[in-house]
């Protein structure tokens, strides 16, 4: 399966997951038909790789480009309404929701990668869970009337070197306190936490190849099993921050926020798409850090 065959659209080309798709792509070729597309006009700066441009959603005719595929990664995520009105935020999701839909429904397009949450299936009393399940169900019936492939990236727990808010996430946050000046890496949940974790661009790569092989359906992100402070340990040694690992003490029941699906190693060996292990998970997305630590 050649990439370079396909003209691809990127929403929330800007974002975390917009960076992590748009560099693998153009590592892979750099001369992929890459239409990026962004809620403000931008230069992605990715290393060693031209600069790419983002061009402005609201103002471009995308059909006039004709893609034949579309990746869907635009959404206003769980932080961003602790800064907006609640009725704001929903009508900015269901804005970006039905711009997608539209680009979709072109006659160029012939497959769509949409990428959801494990908040669709577990967090449905949150706006964001509420949001992402309706635009699960918007895709899946607009896919079917359409008739064009449809994978929905079911993201729970990724990794990356472009995170561009490290310090909301249990992975980043640990990494942070590795390269930091204290002399420990503190777990401050008073419970057990499990997760998955996988890198975000290979997992977006296993769900477009899936998407081109002609499959519809769910892929959720998995990974091996990881509890946060074997997580902890684990960052310490890899990165030989020659630290003590510290943690609350265990009040609550265990936080489990994973999937226990098999599909994304399915299609990683189908569509031959090399899923990295965690040390090498950690290695990279120290990217993400070291800007900002100044490091």
């Amino acid at each position: 399966m050649n990439l370079s065959d396909e003209r691809i659209a990127l929403t929330g080309a800007n974002g975390w997951l917009g960076r992590e798709t748009a560099f693998r792509l153009i590592q892979e070729n750099p001369s992929q038909p890459l239409l990026a597309l962004g809620r403000n006009p931008a230069l992605l700066e990715l290393p060693g790789c031209e600069p790419i441009p983002v061009h402005q959603w609201a103002n471009t005719d995308v059909a006039d480009w004709e893609p034949t595929v579309l990746i869907h990664l635009a959404a206003l995520t769980k932080e961003r309404l602790r800064g907006m009105a609640l009725q704001a935020y929903i009508d900015e999701n269901d804005a970006l929701t039905q711009s997608a839909l539209a680009i979709s429904r072109l006659r160029s397009i012939h497959s769509v990668v949409t990428a959801s949450s494990g908040a669709a299936i577990s967090q449905l009393d949150h706006p964001y869970g509420a949001h992402k399940a309706s635009e699960e169900a918007l895709f899946r019936k607009s896919a079917t009337e359409e008739n064009k492939n449809l994978v929905v990236a079911r993201i729970w727990s990724v990794s990356g070197r472009f995170c561009t808010k490290p310090e909301g996430f249990l992975f980043f946050d640990l990494l942070r306190q590795a390269v930091g000046d204290s002399e420990f890496i503190e777990v401050l949940a008073e419970n057990r936490v499990y997760r998955r974790y996988v890198d975000g661009g290979e997992f977006l790569e296993i769900c477009l190849r899936a998407a081109l092989s002609g499959h519809s359906g769910t892929i959720d992100s998995t990974g091996e099993v990881v509890e946060a402070g074997v997580l902890a340990e684990c960052i310490n040694s890899v990165l030989r921050a020659n630290k003590r690992v510290r943690r609350a003490p265990e009040r609550n029941g265990p936080d489990e926020y994973l999937s226990q699906s098999a599909a994304m190693e399915k299609w990683a060996r189908a569509t031959g798409v090399q899923v990295s292990d965690l040390s090498h998970q950690i290695v990279r997305s120290l990217e993400a850090i070291r800007p900002m630590e100044g490091l």
